[in-house]
Protein backbone atom coordinates (compact mmCIF):
# COMPACT_ATOMS: atom_id res chain seq x y z
CA UNK A 1 0.00 0.00 0.00
CA UNK A 2 1.19 3.29 -0.94
CA UNK A 3 0.41 6.78 0.77
CA UNK A 4 -0.37 9.17 -1.55
CA UNK A 5 -0.83 12.49 0.84
CA UNK A 6 0.31 15.66 -1.07
CA UNK A 7 3.57 17.83 0.25
CA UNK A 8 5.31 20.40 -0.69
CA UNK A 9 8.40 19.41 -2.25
CA UNK A 10 9.23 15.24 -2.89
CA UNK A 11 10.52 12.85 -0.46
CA UNK A 12 13.82 12.59 -1.91
CA UNK A 13 14.47 16.32 -1.87
CA UNK A 14 12.99 16.30 1.58
CA UNK A 15 15.25 13.91 2.73
CA UNK A 16 18.42 15.17 1.22
CA UNK A 17 17.59 18.10 2.73
CA UNK A 18 17.92 17.34 6.46
CA UNK A 19 20.34 14.90 6.28
CA UNK A 20 21.90 17.31 4.63
CA UNK A 21 21.46 19.75 7.92
CA UNK A 22 21.52 17.10 10.24
CA UNK A 23 25.00 15.29 8.87
CA UNK A 24 22.44 12.07 9.78
CA UNK A 25 20.30 9.71 7.53
CA UNK A 26 16.73 10.47 7.99
CA UNK A 27 13.74 8.94 5.98
CA UNK A 28 10.52 11.32 5.88
CA UNK A 29 7.61 10.02 7.88
CA UNK A 30 4.79 11.96 7.06
CA UNK A 31 3.57 15.94 7.49
CA UNK A 32 1.59 16.55 10.83
CA UNK A 33 0.97 19.07 12.99
CA UNK A 34 2.11 17.88 16.27
CA UNK A 35 1.50 19.80 19.50
CA UNK A 36 0.15 23.19 18.12
CA UNK A 37 -2.51 23.36 15.66
CA UNK A 38 -2.79 24.07 12.22
CA UNK A 39 1.45 23.99 12.10
CA UNK A 40 2.08 20.85 9.76
CA UNK A 41 5.19 20.16 10.27
CA UNK A 42 7.12 17.46 8.14
CA UNK A 43 8.34 14.78 10.32
CA UNK A 44 11.33 12.84 9.70
CA UNK A 45 12.79 9.54 11.49
CA UNK A 46 16.87 9.14 12.16
CA UNK A 47 18.06 6.19 10.98
CA UNK A 48 20.81 5.95 13.55
CA UNK A 49 20.26 8.22 16.92
CA UNK A 50 23.60 9.89 17.26
CA UNK A 51 25.01 9.90 21.25
CA UNK A 52 24.17 13.89 21.29
CA UNK A 53 20.83 13.43 19.94
CA UNK A 54 17.67 12.95 22.63
CA UNK A 55 14.89 12.24 20.19
CA UNK A 56 14.81 9.58 17.25
CA UNK A 57 12.01 11.77 15.40
CA UNK A 58 12.93 15.64 14.24
CA UNK A 59 10.61 17.43 12.24
CA UNK A 60 10.84 21.12 10.51
CA UNK A 61 7.89 23.90 9.72
CA UNK A 62 6.49 22.59 6.09
CA UNK A 63 7.73 25.26 3.47
CA UNK A 64 9.97 27.11 5.93
CA UNK A 65 13.12 28.39 4.06
CA UNK A 66 15.11 28.27 6.75
CA UNK A 67 15.73 24.94 8.35
CA UNK A 68 15.31 24.37 12.70
CA UNK A 69 13.69 21.18 13.97
CA UNK A 70 12.21 20.80 16.62
CA UNK A 71 11.72 16.90 18.82
CA UNK A 72 8.80 15.04 16.94
CA UNK A 73 8.96 11.70 19.42
CA UNK A 74 5.32 12.86 20.35
CA UNK A 75 4.03 11.64 17.00
CA UNK A 76 4.05 8.05 18.41
CA UNK A 77 1.37 8.65 20.85
CA UNK A 78 -1.05 10.12 18.03
CA UNK A 79 -3.44 7.99 15.95
CA UNK A 80 -3.25 8.94 12.42
CA UNK A 81 -6.77 8.85 10.52
CA UNK A 82 -6.45 7.18 6.39
CA UNK A 83 -9.03 6.74 3.75
CA UNK A 84 -8.19 4.74 0.75
CA UNK A 85 -9.22 5.44 -2.85
CA UNK A 86 -10.27 2.73 -5.71
CA UNK A 87 -6.67 2.52 -6.56
CA UNK A 88 -5.54 1.55 -3.16
CA UNK A 89 -3.52 4.37 -1.85
CA UNK A 90 -4.10 6.39 1.59
CA UNK A 91 -3.94 9.72 2.24
CA UNK A 92 -4.85 11.50 6.12
CA UNK A 93 -5.78 15.02 7.14
CA UNK A 94 -2.48 16.60 8.13
CA UNK A 95 -3.54 19.36 10.88
CA UNK A 96 -6.14 20.42 12.72
CA UNK A 97 -8.13 22.26 9.81
CA UNK A 98 -7.09 20.08 7.36
CA UNK A 99 -10.40 17.45 5.61
CA UNK A 100 -9.90 15.00 3.33
CA UNK A 101 -12.54 13.48 1.18
CA UNK A 102 -12.26 10.21 -1.04
CA UNK A 103 -15.37 8.14 -2.45
CA UNK A 104 -17.60 8.98 0.36
CA UNK A 105 -15.48 8.84 3.04
CA UNK A 106 -13.33 11.96 4.94
CA UNK A 107 -11.05 12.22 7.46
CA UNK A 108 -10.27 15.30 9.13
CA UNK A 109 -8.86 17.01 12.30
CA UNK A 110 -4.98 16.09 12.33
CA UNK A 111 -3.53 14.59 15.09
CA UNK A 112 -5.72 16.26 17.69
CA UNK A 113 -9.62 15.96 16.59
CA UNK A 114 -9.26 12.99 14.54
CA UNK A 115 -12.82 12.51 13.12
CA UNK A 116 -14.97 11.32 10.02
CA UNK A 117 -16.36 8.25 8.48
CA UNK A 118 -15.04 5.71 6.59
CA UNK A 119 -11.48 6.31 7.90
CA UNK A 120 -8.89 3.52 9.53
CA UNK A 121 -6.98 4.11 12.03
CA UNK A 122 -2.91 3.83 11.99
CA UNK A 123 -0.29 4.44 14.33
CA UNK A 124 3.51 5.52 13.77
CA UNK A 125 6.11 2.74 14.93
CA UNK A 126 9.89 2.71 14.38
CA UNK A 127 9.46 5.18 11.44
CA UNK A 128 7.01 3.89 9.46
CA UNK A 129 2.88 4.52 9.43
CA UNK A 130 1.48 1.18 10.29
CA UNK A 131 -2.02 -0.19 10.87
CA UNK A 132 -2.50 -0.06 14.73
CA UNK A 133 -1.20 -2.64 16.13
CA UNK A 134 -4.13 -4.04 17.63
CA UNK A 135 -4.96 -5.33 14.10
CA UNK A 136 -2.34 -6.26 12.34
CA UNK A 137 1.29 -5.21 11.80
CA UNK A 138 2.03 -4.01 7.69
CA UNK A 139 4.52 -1.56 6.94
CA UNK A 140 2.76 1.37 4.80
CA UNK A 141 5.35 3.36 3.21
CA UNK A 142 5.99 6.35 -0.01
CA UNK A 143 6.63 5.82 -3.07
CA UNK A 144 9.82 4.78 -3.85
CA UNK A 145 11.16 4.81 -0.54
CA UNK A 146 11.66 1.34 0.31
CA UNK A 147 11.04 0.03 4.09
Amino acid sequence: MIIRHPISHSVEHLEEKMTAHLGHAVRYVMTSDLEVDDVPMDIFYLLEKPEDEKSRYIATPTLNSLIYTVSADIIESYDIGMIQDKDESWFYASSLSDCVMIDGNIVRGGRKELNGRGFEKFVVKDGYIVENILTEYKDYYWPNVAP
